[in-house]
């Protein structure tokens, strides 16, 4: 199987190229999503298994953490790069992000993506919760497996503490998004609901209208 290593990096990144994301309002939640999008089209016509590579990201309200392509040891393809620091950055070399974005961890694209392709099929156009559960399980797995493995204790705590964080993340938005379909079904049997006067009786109709033609002719007759 070819690796982003020894083929047409050329042919890499006009593919990055295709799926790259301009703007915030684009970029914004889909570093993951593009990711996946272009490890599965390299696999697909260049026969390239990609390395994912995943920073988790402090002192930032709008992320928790960044995903890129891992196109050698120095550099990524990064669609959402316009994240990080508003430039549109295809091509960008590790040392050159942030320093709040930390715990870099390079993971295989074939870990994620047949959980991705699965997700795909349920059309909601946004990453489903059983996806979201099977990313952080498997990539805990994954960190845990190499650090003890390796007889790494720090590894092992940074995987504990990033196993912890996606936990409580993936809880509060499963409570979120239950919340919003909540409101949303709220919303439709309120719309649903007829007016006050459709569902009054006819009788009652009646003497209303008649109350207020009767309070209409008195305000003219006054006037």
């Amino acid at each position: 199987m070819a690796t982003l290593h020894n083929i047409n990096s050329k042919r890499l990144i006009s593919l990055a190229e295709r799926l790259q994301l301009t703007t915030q309002e684009e970029a914004a939640g889909h570093c993951l999503s593009v990711s996946l999008d272009f490890a599965l089209a390299a696999r697909q016509f260049y026969g390239v298994e990609s390395r994912l590579i995943k920073w988790s990201v402090t002192d930032d309200r709008n992320y928790v953490d960044h995903w890129a392509v891992l196109l050698d040891d120095e550099r990524v393809l990064d669609m959402t790069h316009v994240q990080v620091d508003g430039r549109a950055t295809l091509v960008a070399r590790i040392a050159g992000y942030p320093a709040n974005f930390r715990d870099a961890r390079v993971y295989p694209a074939e870990l994620l993506t047949d959980a991705y392709l699965e997700s795909q099929q349920q059309e909601t156009g946004r990453l489903t919760n059983r996806f979201l559960w099977t990313c952080g399980s498997r990539l805990f797995r994954h960190d845990a497996k190499a650090a003890i493995a390796a007889r790494d204790l720090a590894g092992l705590r940074v995987a504990l503490r990033q196993g912890g964080q996606f936990l409580g993340l993936f809880l509060m938005g499963c409570m979120t998004r239950w919340l919003e379909a909540r409101a949303r079904h709220l919303m439709g049997r309120l719309r649903a609901q007829p007016d006050l006067s459709d569902r009054m009786k006819p009788a009652e109709r009646r003497a209303d209208y008649a109350a207020t033609t009767t309070a209409d002719f008195r305000i003219t007759a006054v006037g």
